[in-house]
């Protein structure tokens, strides 16, 4: 078994000496989530210390969060803000493969979906589809995570509904 941590619990500095306290109370893989106090991709120098503060502690990264909102929802009712939402979804699996992570934990909706939800369902797994082609050539897998109640994927039929039959993602999307 691994424990894993999200590296929040860490400190505001995802130093060295953070990581071998983690790795000492007994974490194997942390989790890390993208933006100033995380994975930064306007600090790529950052991303690359991070790694290699990583390796010699013992600690491979598990997954990285992408970020989600209304202004980047995969299932949201505006084209605009789908692009966006596997955008960003892009970035976060890009610094997961630099830090030497495996797993990407999106979410397919960002609000609550009310009577929206078949229209929302139709354009989450559009996005999905899409994401899978366009992420081909990163070393990572993504994961869909359930939603609050209320929200679309807060039903396990309906993350059964969004991942069922994905042409080649299968092995690249877990539930």
């Amino acid at each position: 078994m691994q424990v894993g941590v999200h590296a929040a619990v860490l400190g505001e500095a995802l130093t060295r000496e953070a990581f071998e306290r983690a790795r000492e109370a007994g974490v194997d893989c942390p989790e890390f989530w993208v933006g100033d106090h995380g994975l930064n991709p306007d600090r790529p120098d950052e991303v690359e210390r991070i790694r290699r503060d990583l390796e010699p502690v013992g600690l491979r990264p598990w997954s990285v969060h992408a970020d989600f909102g209304p202004r980047f929802d995969l299932s949201g009712p505006y084209a605009e803000a789908r692009q966006t939402g596997m955008a960003v979804v892009l970035l976060a699996a890009r610094l997961c493969a630099d830090v030497g992570g495996a797993v990407v934990i999106i979410h397919p909706a960002a609000g609550a979906s009310g009577d929206q939800r078949p229209e929302r369902l139709r354009a989450c797994r559009e996005s999905l589809e899409k994401l899978l082609e366009r992420s081909a050539h990163l070393p990572v897998r993504f994961a869909l995570e359930n939603m609050l109640p209320g929200h679309m994927g807060d039903r396990a039929s309906e993350l059964e509904q969004l991942l069922a039959g994905l042409a080649g993602g299968s092995h690249r999307l877990l539930l």
